[in-house]
């Protein structure tokens, strides 16, 4: 594996000769926003990568071909074609075979767009024989940032999400590791889980979880000015709620923000909603709060309305 530069395009001559590669199709459920069904199938193994993109391709060609028959099929009829599902995306997975494995299995997981574009990719070998060093992400081949709305497919489910934090960049582990170095401690020691983003889904609550880089899909449909709202709003209430490190970057994401009304009162009912089932976890930050505010632009009774929350939180 590619061991000082694991995350990037693959060598012309990169083999294993065990290895075989999987393609598997993702389709969603033609449903609304956040949460949609997905259902997943594999199309094939094949002996090297470029047997399982040119199959991907074939079948890509193919559904549009039967897709458009389809179509013209409903109109001689005098019908419209209503769409109940497509294919979200695809993954090829490179897997060792005659070998036992559970969580761990792949030599590389290639996630693909709808139209066979490359999504990302992770060539970190992850099985009981070989477990590859994660030594962080060239900052360019990060393709998203804080603050950005994703889709997240898994366990049956594509989800919208917000970024809250984003993989650890190659200097950002180089430079970790010599502090601790410094300090007379062992340096950090990462695999391909770590290779993956900080991100919340909507709900009450921490609803945050960590995708790996190939699990993380921009959005197939368009997101509602609505369900935006309420995604920034869970960002701002994990900001306020979860002493998260990323207070300063998040401020710069909010500074971008709409100044909106409806987006303060999402703010607030949020975090009413964590109070009452007794689950904010942090005392507020009054500092970082008051600016949150400001570059909001709370009205005065939004301000008091966030501090009684806050004063009902401490006192149960």
């Amino acid at each position: 594996m590619i061991m000082n530069h694991p995350i990037g395009p693959t060598p012309p001559n990169k083999k294993h000769a065990k290895g075989i590669f999987r393609l598997t199709r993702i389709e969603v459920e033609n449903q609304r926003y956040p949460v949609r069904e997905i259902n997943t199938s594999d199309l094939g193994l094949f002996t090297s990568l470029e047997k399982a993109q040119k199959a991907m391709m074939r079948y890509i060609v193919e559904e549009k071909k039967e897709k458009e028959a389809r179509r013209k099929s409903y109109e001689k009829d005098g019908e419209v074609m209503k769409i109940y599902d497509y294919t979200f995306g695809f993954f090829i997975t490179e897997l060792e075979v005659n070998k036992l494995y559970g969580l761990h299995g792949s030599l590389s997981e290639r996630a693909y767009k709808a139209n066979g574009e490359l999504s990302d990719e992770c060539l970190l070998a992850d099985t009981p024989d070989k477990l590859d060093e994660f030594y962080g992400r060239p900052e360019e081949e990060i393709r998203f940032k804080i603050g950005d709305i994703v889709e997240i497919p898994g366990y049956g489910k594509a989800e919208l999400n917000i970024i809250a934090a984003c993989p650890w960049t190659t200097e950002q582990v180089k430079k970790r590791n010599e502090e601790i170095i410094a300090e007379g401690r062992s340096p950090l020691i990462l695999d391909s889980s770590d290779d993956c983003y900080l991100a919340y889904s909507l709900g009450v609550g921490d609803t945050h979880h960590h995708p790996g880089c190939t699990s993380v899909f921009a959005p197939t449909k368009e997101v509602s000015l609505t369900l935006k709202r309420k995604l920034w709003a869970k960002l701002i209430e994990a900001d306020i709620t979860w002493e998260l490190s990323q207070h300063r970057l998040f401020i710069d994401f909010i500074r971008q923000l709409p100044k909106d009304e409806k987006l303060n009162e999402e703010v607030l009912k949020g975090l009413d909603k964590m109070a009452d089932k007794e689950i904010i976890h942090a005392r507020y930050r009054v500092e970082d709060i008051q600016e949150i505010m400001e570059i909001l632009e709370f009205s005065e009774e939004q301000t008091q309305r966030l501090w009684q929350i806050a004063d009902k939180s401490t006192n149960k």
